[in-house]
């Protein structure tokens, strides 16, 4: 997912495997990259952080799965 997908002005890539560990790099790319945004994301009402919710879950629901790599003991095709 990018910084965008989840609300924020730029294309920063992060990866993640479940939706709460994308949370928190979402987080920590906006405290580092966009400190203007962390009031205003810390002071959402309920009713914002709902709406919100609702977008990254749909956003997190579209989003591309990385594929995980082989494991040593399966061969690898040609």
């Amino acid at each position: 997912m990018t910084c965008a997908n989840m609300g924020g002005p730029c294309d920063h890539e992060m990866v993640a495997e479940t939706q709460e560990e994308m949370m928190m790099k979402g987080m920590e790319h906006v405290k580092a990259a966009h400190p203007e945004m962390v009031h205003d994301i810390e002071n959402m009402t309920p009713e914002q952080s709902a709406e919100w919710q609702k977008g990254y879950d749909a956003a997190w629901a579209a989003a591309p799965m990385v594929e995980e790599a082989p494991h040593e003991d399966v061969p690898m095709a040609a």
